[in-house]
This record gives structure tokens, sequence and C-alpha cells, in this order.
């Protein structure tokens, strides 16, 4: 987290291109901003996402970049941004809504197992009718 300057009592304004540059050489890490350190995402190109998952944020924004995935900013109540880099953006189709839902959220892992359940109940189910 950044600090307050003990001179201005203000917190420095950062560039969006410095913290691109950052999620994207640091996959899976959710960054952390206080109110007023970035431009508001809309003034800078971002727009919103169809698919996100929601997780109690005032605002959802995102930024395509040429290679399929998305910068992803999450706008929270009290103003603060998360920002994290998406290998996948899910509005760009069904194989990247697929990967982006089993690879780079919390709910991948369980689709995961409940498919391999229900995998494993009609194999043994087939096995139990064949003999």
């Amino acid at each position: 987290m950044y600090t307050m300057n003990a001179v201005t009592k203000r917190v420095p304004r950062l560039s969006w291109n410095d913290i691109i540059a950052l999620v994207i050489a640091n996959p899976g890490i959710n960054f952390c901003f206080p109110a007023g350190v970035l431009p508001h995402p809309a003034k800078v190109g971002f727009m919103p996402p169809h698919f996100s998952e929601w997780k109690g944020e005032k605002e959802a924004w995102k930024l395509l970049l040429k290679n399929g995935g998305r910068i992803h900013v999450r706008i929270s109540k009290n103003n603060s941004l998360e920002v994290h880099f998406d290998q996948w953006d899910p509005d760009q189709g069904l194989i990247n809504l697929l990967n982006h839902i089993l690879k780079e959220t919390q709910f991948g892992f369980l689709i995961m197992v409940g498919g391999l359940i229900i995998a494993d109940k009609i194999i043994n189910k087939r096995r139990y009718y064949n003999g």
C-alpha cells in the first residue's frame, strides 16, 4: 500500500501505465490502491465488463489487451481500487469465458471437483450395470 506524503498529507498520484505493467508482470496477484492515487478508469479508456465475479464492489471496469486478456479493476464502496490481470477476458467468447472461470476464479476448482464426482458416479453406475 502506498503511504501518505508527510509534508503534503496526500498520497502520490500514480500512472495507469505503471500499474498495468505491474499487474501483467504479476499474474494472480490483486493490487490495492487507496482512493485518489489513480484517475478513474473510465477517464483512461476502461469500460464496464459484461462478466465479472461480484465481490461487493461499487463498480467494475476492464481494459482489453491485445493478447486476449484484460486488466480488471474493482472500485470498493470507499473508492479504493483493486487491480489484477486476467489472462482470459470472459467477454471475448465462450472459450475465454470457460478458461477464465476454470483457471482464474474461485469457482473453477469447485466446478472441476463437481465434474469429477459426476464422472465417477456415471462410470461406477455403468460398471454396476455391466457386471
